[in-house]
Formats: C-alpha cells, structure tokens, sequence
C-alpha cells in the first residue's frame, strides 16, 4: 500500500485485529510486569523503550534541528505527558482487579470520545450511540458489582 492511499476493508479489519491482539497482550503482559516492579517503574520503562525506538526516526527527520518543527514537538508533549499520567494510573488500578475488568473499563473510551464532542464540539450524536452507552455502563456496573434488586 502506498503511503497516503486508503485502506481495503479487508486491510482495515486486519489492522484492527492486529491492534486488539497487541493490546489485549499487554494487558496480561502489564499484570505479569506489575509482580516484579512498581506501577511507576513499569510505566518510565515503557516511555524509555519508546523514546529509544522513536529517537533514530527523530534524528532522521532532523526535529531537532529545524526550528518549525520544535513547536510542533513541544505542542506533541502535552498529549505525551496525559497519556503517561493515564497509563500510570491504570497500571496501578491494573494491581487491585483483573484484567479483564481494567481492559473493559479502558475500552469506555469508544463511547465516552463522541459524548465529549457533543458537550464540547456540539456534535449532535445518533441514537444508536446513546443505547450503547447506556448498555457499556450498564456492564460497568456489572463489573463494578452493582448492587440490584436483580443480581447481587
């Protein structure tokens, strides 16, 4: 495929198991992890790791010596530095639950992503997303141990 050409369904859905496969592995690979070293050390040592792959491409694409480029790569951090709080919290939430459980809850963002656009961006959102809202929390709740009058 060349870069800037659209994806085959077929590729897509490949591409979309391929990302669930690899993300669903460190989950389980994160637990394992979690038994040998603390929820802050795993996560410096995943954005170490990162940092060292993503460095040679940096360097070839000469960011740091292009002055127009430097803002955009400080712009870059403030989401770099909201996703390191969030994966540090979840890997301390990861200690306490299953991980099952912590992948579910991680998995909300599908649904809670187009809620904010409506409060923020003023998106209007389909009906068929409010049910699936309505069903993800509800099977939070299941997970959180909701008590009902149903289940307990």
């Amino acid at each position: 495929m060349k870069f800037g050409t659209s994806p085959t369904h077929k590729q897509a859905v490949c591409e979309l198991i391929l990302g669930a496969v690899i993300w669903g592995s460190a989950f389980i690979a994160l637990r394992w992890a979690l038994y040998s070293c603390s929820p802050l050390w795993l996560n410096s040592l995943r954005f170490i790791i990162a940092c060292l792959i993503a460095f040679p491409f940096l360097i070839r694409a000469k960011i740091f010596s292009d002055k127009n480029t430097l803002p955009e790569f400080m712009l870059a951090a403030i989401p770099g530095i909201s996703l390191s709080i969030a994966l540090c919290l979840q890997n301390f939430g990861l200690q306490y639950t299953l991980v099952s459980k912590s992948s579910f809850i991680t998995v909300l963002y599908v649904v809670i992503v187009p809620l904010f656009e409506t409060v923020f961006l003023r998106k209007k959102v389909p009906l068929f997303h409010w049910v699936c809202v309505v069903v993800a929390l509800f099977g939070t709740g299941l997970i959180c141990q909701l008590q009902t009058g149903i289940w307990n």
